[in-house]
């Protein structure tokens, strides 16, 4: 043939193109979106840990003020241990045909149908416990009146402050507990 139309045998250039990555305006989006994500969680996962805080706290009060009204109901004398190394608490009742913190068994949580055994989660761990004569034990009387670990009769307001500045105190003399 003659004449001036050339045939080309080359492919087109789209047809050659190999991907090989992300173009610039892809990476930015998702930088972009990642940045943005992260804005908005940060706010929520630190309400998380304020929420295990407040939980922790009102659990921990609860409780104290559960072993203030088996002794009151029972009768016999309870005890709440705690651990603040081990990050834990228990909950005990004096045997009523052998009293003295000697012959103590654990509670059952009526709750969990389980002994009364709490293990502080990450959220929220003690930070100190505070107790007349450096103890880690308060008992409550029948009367509900709280005690030392010596059994004698406790004057001073008792404070168990968690992660988060969260105290509860137990009130000398009469018991009251409540969340600072």
């Amino acid at each position: 043939m003659t004449g001036s139309a050339r045939v080309s045998k080359r492919e087109p250039r789209s047809a050659h193109r190999v991907d090989r990555g992300f173009s610039l305006i892809e990476l930015i989006a998702v930088l972009v979106i990642t940045a943005v994500l992260s804005l908005a969680a940060g706010p929520v996962l630190s309400s998380v840990d304020n929420n295990r805080q407040a939980l922790a706290a009102s659990t921990l009060r609860r409780d104290l003020a559960y072993a203030r009204q088996v002794a009151i109901a029972t009768g016999t004398r309870s005890w709440v241990v705690f651990d603040a190394v081990g990050q834990t608490y228990e909950l005990y009742q004096e045997d009523p045909d052998n009293p003295g913190r000697a012959s103590r068994v654990l509670l059952r949580d009526p709750a969990r149908g389980k002994d009364f055994q709490v293990a502080m989660g990450s959220g929220a761990q003690l930070a100190s416990v505070t107790i007349e004569s450096d103890g880690d034990e308060i008992g409550f009387t029948y009367l509900g009146q709280p005690l030392l670990e010596d059994e004698s009769d406790m004057t001073q307001n008792a404070q168990i402050t968690l992660t988060g500045s969260r105290t509860i105190v137990v009130t000398g003399v009469t018991g009251h507990v409540y969340q600072q």
